[in-house]
This record gives structure tokens, sequence and C-alpha cells, in this order.
């Protein structure tokens, strides 16, 4: 089992607090990254393709993107070739994020902001109109028509 960062954070940020009401404090699990994963951070540009092995980690990368990405109040989304792959991925972001988390059709919200969206890609069409900051591609070898679902 790899290790984990552990990363404790309020509820909402200060701006979004009740002055009158204290926020308990919650903490939550994130995956921490070897020193390979680092390194695809510190070369990373605005669009990435990492090409590696299995067991080499590329979900917890992903994983850990998007849970940064949602922690800082922006919104997230993680597309995988089909339903099926993306359960994994599902569960994991739900047990992690659940302290600060509420849930709606494969969409999880950050208390105090920022979002996480899982999508399959049995349909070109998922996820149209949307504006992410950040968009991890499970799989992407095994997307028919790729080009197209990201015009």
């Amino acid at each position: 089992m790899a290790p984990f960062l552990h990363l404790p954070l309020k509820s909402a940020p200060r701006a979004f607090q009740n002055p009158f009401h204290a926020m308990p404090e919650r903490s939550i699990e994130l995956p921490s990254l070897h020193p390979s994963q680092h390194l695809i951070l510190d070369q990373a540009k605005r669009f990435n393709v990492v090409c590696a092995g299995r067991r080499f980690g590329k979900n917890v990368l992903g994983l850990n993107r998007l849970i940064y990405t949602a922690l800082s109040g922006q919104p997230a989304a993680w597309f995988s070739p089909s339903y099926k792959l993306l359960s994994p991925v599902w569960r994991e972001l739900q047990s992690r994020l659940q302290p600060v988390t509420s849930e709606q059709d494969r969409r999880l919200v950050i208390r105090g902001g920022g979002s996480i969206e899982m999508w399959s890609l049995d349909s070109p069409d998922a996820g149209r109109g949307r504006a992410y900051a950040l968009v991890v591609i499970d799989e992407a070898s095994l997307v028919m028509d790729l080009e197209r679902a990201l015009l």
C-alpha cells in the first residue's frame, strides 16, 4: 500500500465560515507521490501525457491532482472509457473525501468550494459544455473517437 499524506483542513474557507459558530477541523488522507511522479509534476505543461507501466501509480497521480484542484476551490473531472473502469476511482474518491464533500450522481462537491465530476466516455458528448480547471483522461488509448470527445 502506498504511503499517504495527512492533510488537515477546515470544512469551509475562512471567507465562508460563520464567525459565531466554530467549524470543526476535518482531515483527509491524500495519496503521497513517489519521486518519479514528482518528476512528472515538475515537468508538467498545460497538456500532459503519462505513458508508464502497470503499477507505476498513474491513478494515484491523477487522484492527487484532482483532489488538490478541488480543495483549492476549482472544478475538476475524471474521464474513463467506461463506467466499469471508472468505478474503482469513484469509490476511492468517495472514501478519501467523505469528511469534506457532499455527493450527487458521480459528482463530489467540496464544502466551501470546488468539485470533482466523473464521466464515462461511452458517449463522446460526456462532459460537453462544462469547464474544468483540471481534466484527467484515464486509459485514453481505449477511448473510441477520443479526438471528437475532446473537441
